[in-house]
């Protein structure tokens, strides 16, 4: 299950960055602190469906651009 924790969690980070998002401004929009995010990207905190769906809104994209690498199939 960590593995797939990390996976999520460096698509998520390379999503924002592809987005122009900067981490402080994403934790502002989600409504948690900057470090906190940081150690969801990084894998160390698990990040909730809520939040998921809070980055999903903030990057305008579709809930599957997260797990596109989990099964190895571009979406």
């Amino acid at each position: 299950m960590q593995d797939e924790i990390k996976l999520l969690a460096r698509r998520v980070k390379k999503l924002r960055i592809d987005n122009g998002v900067s981490q402080t401004k994403m934790a502002e929009e989600i409504g948690v602190s900057q470090t906190n995010l940081s150690n969801m990207e990084a894998g160390r905190t698990a990040i909730t469906i809520q939040n998921l769906f809070k980055i999903q809104k903030v990057l305008n994209c579709k809930m599957a651009d997260f797990f596109v690498d989990f099964d190895k199939e571009v979406v």
